[in-house]
Protein backbone atom coordinates (compact mmCIF):
# COMPACT_ATOMS: atom_id res chain seq x y z
CA UNK A 1 0.00 0.00 0.00
CA UNK A 2 2.81 2.64 0.93
CA UNK A 3 4.15 1.65 -2.69
CA UNK A 4 1.28 2.12 -4.47
CA UNK A 5 0.65 5.53 -2.58
CA UNK A 6 4.03 6.97 -3.52
CA UNK A 7 4.00 6.56 -6.86
CA UNK A 8 0.76 8.05 -7.10
CA UNK A 9 2.12 11.01 -4.89
CA UNK A 10 5.55 10.96 -7.20
CA UNK A 11 3.08 11.34 -10.41
CA UNK A 12 0.59 14.21 -8.69
CA UNK A 13 3.94 16.21 -7.92
CA UNK A 14 5.26 15.51 -11.19
CA UNK A 15 2.22 17.57 -12.64
CA UNK A 16 2.18 20.02 -10.37
CA UNK A 17 6.05 21.00 -11.07
CA UNK A 18 5.51 20.51 -14.73
CA UNK A 19 2.63 23.67 -14.58
CA UNK A 20 0.92 22.54 -17.51
CA UNK A 21 -1.60 24.88 -18.23
CA UNK A 22 -5.67 24.34 -18.58
CA UNK A 23 -7.51 24.62 -21.55
CA UNK A 24 -8.47 28.37 -20.99
CA UNK A 25 -5.01 29.57 -19.94
CA UNK A 26 -3.45 27.96 -22.92
CA UNK A 27 -6.09 29.92 -25.10
CA UNK A 28 -5.15 32.89 -23.39
CA UNK A 29 -1.39 32.17 -23.51
CA UNK A 30 -2.17 31.50 -27.62
CA UNK A 31 -4.15 34.85 -28.53
CA UNK A 32 -1.45 37.11 -26.21
CA UNK A 33 1.07 35.44 -28.94
CA UNK A 34 -0.35 35.20 -32.05
CA UNK A 35 1.84 36.42 -35.45
CA UNK A 36 0.50 38.94 -37.59
CA UNK A 37 -1.03 36.13 -40.05
CA UNK A 38 -2.67 35.14 -37.03
CA UNK A 39 -1.26 32.08 -36.04
CA UNK A 40 0.31 30.89 -33.14
CA UNK A 41 3.80 31.54 -32.09
CA UNK A 42 4.79 28.48 -30.54
CA UNK A 43 8.48 29.91 -29.22
CA UNK A 44 6.54 33.01 -27.84
CA UNK A 45 4.21 30.56 -25.43
CA UNK A 46 7.18 28.11 -24.51
CA UNK A 47 8.86 31.55 -23.42
CA UNK A 48 5.39 32.24 -21.52
CA UNK A 49 5.75 29.27 -19.86
CA UNK A 50 8.87 28.52 -19.47
CA UNK A 51 9.77 25.54 -21.98
CA UNK A 52 11.08 24.69 -25.87
CA UNK A 53 8.61 25.73 -28.55
CA UNK A 54 8.10 21.54 -29.50
CA UNK A 55 6.92 21.41 -26.34
CA UNK A 56 4.27 24.15 -26.34
CA UNK A 57 3.81 22.90 -29.76
CA UNK A 58 2.92 19.22 -28.10
CA UNK A 59 0.71 20.29 -24.91
CA UNK A 60 -1.27 22.65 -27.93
CA UNK A 61 -1.92 19.71 -29.42
CA UNK A 62 -2.57 17.21 -26.35
CA UNK A 63 -5.38 19.61 -25.66
CA UNK A 64 -7.05 19.43 -28.78
CA UNK A 65 -6.08 23.31 -29.27
CA UNK A 66 -4.50 22.69 -32.93
CA UNK A 67 -7.32 23.90 -34.81
CA UNK A 68 -7.86 26.99 -32.47
CA UNK A 69 -4.07 27.57 -32.38
CA UNK A 70 -3.21 27.23 -36.41
CA UNK A 71 -6.46 27.84 -37.96
CA UNK A 72 -6.67 31.63 -37.96
CA UNK A 73 -10.12 31.64 -40.57
CA UNK A 74 -12.17 30.30 -37.14
CA UNK A 75 -11.33 33.80 -35.53
CA UNK A 76 -13.15 35.76 -38.24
Amino acid sequence: KVKELTKKNKAQSLIIQTGKPDEKQMQHHIDECRKLNGKCNNEAVGRRLGIDGETAKRWIKDLQLSEYAYNPKHLK
